[in-house]
C-alpha cells in the first residue's frame, strides 16, 4: 500500500508520537491521537525515528526520562487530591506509595541517590607465596588424618591345576 502522507510529515507525526510517548501516554493512546492504525504500529515507527534520529547526549535523554517522570508524578498527585477530597483514604495511600515510587526513581535518575563514599584502608603484611603456603597448610589441617600405614607386598602364588 503507498503512503498515506509525504515524508515530512510522516517524520513529524512522529516526532510528535515520541513527545507525548515522553509525557507519559500509552501507546493507544498515542495511535489514536496521531492517526496510527494500531498501538503496535506507533511504537514501530517511534523506535524507527529513534534510531534515525538518536538523542545528542545521555543528558538529553535523561532530561526526558525526567521530564516524563515530573509529569507522570504531577497526574498521581492531581489524583491524590481528588482522592482525598472524596475522603478515599485507602486511594490516597496507594497514590502516596505510587508518587514516592516516582520521586525516588527521579532521585535515582538525577543521581541523587549515590552512597556517601568510605575510605577503606588494607595493609598486606604477607606476600602473594607467604599467603598461599599458609592458606595450603591451613587446608591440609583440615583434612582428616591418615591411618597407620601398611606397607605390604602381594605376592601371588601360582595355582596347580587339579588333578
Amino acid at each position: 500500500m503507498p503512503p498515506v502522507m509525504d515524508r515530512q510529515s510522516s517524520q513529524a507525526r512522529t516526532e510528535r508520537a515520541w513527545k507525548l510517548r515522553l509525557r507519559g501516554r500509552s501507546w493507544p493512546e498515542i495511535a489514536e491521537a496521531e492517526g496510527f492504525r494500531t498501538p503496535r504500529s506507533a511504537r514501530a515507527a517511534v523506535r524507527k525515528w529513534l534510531e534515525r534520529n538518536p538523542p545528542d547526549e545521555l543528558a538529553l535523554m535523561r532530561r526526558a526520562a525526567g521530564d516524563t517522570l515530573a509529569v507522570i508524578i504531577d497526574r498521581v498527585l492531581d489524583s491524590l487530591d481528588a482522592a482525598q477530597a472524596k475522603g478515599d483514604h485507602r486511594g490516597v495511600a496507594q497514590l502516596a506509595q505510587v508518587a514516592l515510587d516516582g520521586v525516588g526513581r527521579k532521585i535515582q535518575l538525577e543521581g541523587l541517590a549515590i552512597p556517601v563514599a568510605q575510605q577503606v584502608e588494607v595493609t598486606v603484611n604477607q606476600s602473594p607465596t607467604e599467603v598461599i603456603a599458609a592458606t595450603r597448610e591451613r587446608l591440609l589441617a583440615l583434612l582428616p588424618k591418615p591411618a597407620a600405614v601398611i606397607d605390604a607386598e602381594v605376592v601371588a602364588l601360582p595355582v596347580e591345576a587339579p588333578q
